[in-house]
């Protein structure tokens, strides 16, 4: 889905009061998806299995 192009002013402004975090690319504005406990425990399980760098 295309997000509606905005300056960065603008997309400063509107973030300030958003409940939803969003990220802004080039112009573009997008919203992020947010964590949850589930995807933190999913996250921290896949860490231990990959193991580090």
């Amino acid at each position: 889905m295309k997000s509606l192009a905005v300056t960065y002013a603008e997309y400063l402004a509107r973030e300030a009061t958003s409940e939803v975090k969003h990220e802004f690319l080039r112009g573009d504005v997008w919203a992020m998806a947010g964590g949850t406990p589930s995807h933190a425990r999913l996250c921290a399980a896949l860490s231990r299995v990959i193991g580090p760098g």
